[in-house]
């Protein structure tokens, strides 16, 4: 199987290259579930 990339180095992006961050924090229960 061949894989995409195979043989590339994984960076991380750059704090310009990477996407902004939200304006305000998304509201998370105190119990909640994870599917997977």
């Amino acid at each position: 199987m061949v894989l995409f990339g195979f043989g590339k180095k994984l960076t991380l992006p750059t704090p310009d290259e990477a996407l902004p961050g939200r304006a305000e924090p998304i509201s998370v229960p105190s119990q909640h579930y994870v599917n997977g």
